[in-house]
């Protein structure tokens, strides 16, 4: 056999070996069923890279939410979670009753029984629920709440700083721990990677239980994005805010930061538990999936508490339900319908939910940061912009400072505050939370902090999209295309 015969029999190898590469490729991405745009912009970053491309794919692309509902420890933590609230359920049904009489014959009842069907909450009260937009009331009253703490401190972040804030959470902390207080602490690996473990480490050393999350090697692209605060099941705090300094200041990137959260007290706590408890399992945590942890913390009375909702959404969760209950409000807004988010890079269904809702003429007005921190996807927003614009919604890009606020509310009656981003992160990756609240009242609350926001925002309108330029026109389409590998 002559040399260039070898090299014919390499070379015809070589090709059957990058067509059954090829063919494989385009079998397991098409067999994900996701969006078309992700499996199409997937297959030609795996047909033009293959090796590296593979390894892209592993860390980044893969559909965990096919795969990990099949591992036996997480769905039997989500059942064991979610049974712990039955007793609540049937001692609050006069709270159900009353969403169901309020709200259930509505064109908005429907996100109530799309919250239980795919996470199996359903409303319960809280005594008081307050609203923060400033980092150092918010931070203050969790402190407040650790001092108050008899029985156990739970904890959890996406991002664990090391600065002054964090100091002094460690002072109340270790002090609490003297007193004999139980202190949970989980944070996201990734998220907190940046910073100093020793105030966690000498927690630990003091007896606090201190657990980093998502560890394993094929999830480092998908993050625990929550923040949650649980005091004794009495008190529970959720929102944007992550423990830093900068969450207070905006300092040293930003002249401010601006942020949501909320406190509340009460039964509807039990679920914010059940979502901490959840991924303590799950991440190998001791057992706190018991009765001692989801014991009713009483109520004075539940006529004129306010009923709340729960609602998280995993890459290991069955269901994007977050997103799902999302669309569901959007679509059903018959008066108006308020976002808030840092981000807007949707996907294609809750993109077409926003602009057929503006189609509708409801006011519906989307408000993010106007101060880029991440400019791949602050460039992909814009491409998502003109659509909007001209079913006739609004745009609002927040410009004192970073904007991280997560919010929704709906015709003046019904509002969602958490920790879920409209973008692709938020949709597919990360693991998130909204507590979702049946009461005008505290709508109104909310949406007189949305009208105070804008008022220091720059308005997007169509004229603006046109003077951008097609180079800026260009770099939002591309970041658009690479956001859906992310």
């Amino acid at each position: 056999m002559t040399f260039a015969d070898v090299m014919t029999t390499v070379g015809d190898w070589l090709s059957l070996i990058i067509f059954a590469y090829a063919v494989l490729v385009c079998v397991l991405l098409i067999y994900d069923n996701r969006e078309p745009a992700t499996t199409l912009s997937w297959i030609v970053v795996l047909l033009l890279l293959p090796v590296v491309g593979l390894v892209l794919y592993f860390f980044l692309g893969r559909n965990w939410r096919r795969t990990a509902t099949r591992y036996p420890e997480y769905k039997k933590a989500w059942d064991r979670s979610r049974q712990l609230l039955d007793p609540l359920y049937e001692r609050y049904t006069a709270t159900a009753e009353r969403v169901e009489r309020e709200y259930g014959p509505t064109h908005l009842g429907g996100v109530v029984k799309l919250i239980e069907k795919t996470n199996r909450f359903s409303p319960l009260p809280a005594q008081d629920v307050d609203y923060y937009d400033n980092g150092g009331e918010f931070f203050d009253a969790v402190l407040h709440e650790i001092s108050r703490a008899e029985k156990y401190v739970h904890l959890q972040y996406f991002i664990w700083e090391y600065d002054e804030l964090t100091r002094r959470f460690k002072d109340a902390l270790l002090e609490r721990l003297r007193a004999g207080v139980e202190v949970r602490i989980m944070y996201d690996l990734i998220g907190s990677l940046p910073y100093s473990k020793s105030e966690l480490k000498e927690l630990a050393a003091a007896g606090a239980k201190v657990m980093p999350e998502r560890q394993g090697l094929g999830v480092l692209n998908y993050r625990d994005h929550l923040k949650i605060m649980i005091m004794d099941g009495r008190v529970g705090f959720t929102g944007g805010f992550n423990l830093g300094q900068e969450y207070i200041s905006g300092k040293p990137h930003y002249e401010s930061w601006r942020d949501t959260g909320i406190r509340l007290d009460g039964p509807a706590v039990i679920q914010l538990q059940a979502i901490f408890g959840l991924h303590w399992t799950v991440a190998g945590g001791d057992e706190i999936l018991n009765e001692t942890y989801f014991a009713d913390p009483g109520l004075n009375n539940e006529a004129g508490a306010v009923p709340c909702q729960f609602v998280s959404s995993s890459f290991m969760s069955p269901w994007p339900a977050i997103k799902l209950a999302y669309e569901e409000v959007i679509n059903a807004a018959s008066e108006s319908a308020w976002i808030q988010s840092p981000y807007f890079v949707p996907d294609e269904s809750l993109h077409s939910a926003i602009v057929s809702s503006s189609l509708t003429d409801i006011d519906l007005r989307f408000m993010m940061t106007g101060v880029a921190d991440k400019k791949l996807a602050w460039d992909a927003a814009h491409s998502y912009y003109v659509p909007v614009l001209k079913a006739g919604g609004r745009i609002f890009q927040y410009m004192p400072g970073f904007f991280h606020a997560k919010t929704i509310s709906i015709d003046h009656k019904l509002c969602a505050i958490g920790t879920f981003n409209v973008d692709t992160r938020s949709l597919l990756l990360h693991d998130e939370l909204m507590c979702f609240i049946y009461d005008e009242e505290f709508t109104r609350t909310l949406e007189a902090s949305f009208e105070r926001d804008q008022a220091d925002c720059l308005e997007v309108t169509e004229q603006y999209m046109a003077s951008l330029g097609k180079w800026r026109t260009f770099k939002g389409s591309a970041g658009r295309l690479l956001a859906k590998l992310l």
